[in-house]
């Protein structure tokens, strides 16, 4: 074991060897990984709202819509529930 002559040079040598455990920093010019950010989005109209516009445009119940809107809720991608954790609200 190395004898040091003060506190300051045992620290300056604590901070060499950790610095050269550290992986290489990365190059200046490399792109930043991105996670993937929220988008800005206009406020969700509701579950009824757009079970409302299904039965419409589909010419069926707000009753089936609502059911079929609640299927393709409860199979949405873990990826859509992470970016919109509502979906996991959905019962059934």
């Amino acid at each position: 074991m190395a004898t040091y002559k003060s506190r300051d040079a045992f620290l300056q040598g604590a901070i060499a060897k950790a610095r050269s455990q550290l992986p290489p920093p990365a190059p200046q010019n490399a792109a930043p990984q991105r996670t993937v950010a929220p988008r800005p989005t206009a406020a969700h109209p509701g579950f009824q709202a757009v079970a409302r516009r299904m039965a419409a445009r589909q010419g069926i119940s707000t009753k089936h819509a609502s059911a079929e809107l609640a299927t393709s809720s409860r199979g949405a991608s873990f990826r859509a529930k992470r970016r919109n954790p509502r979906l996991t609200r959905v019962r059934g």
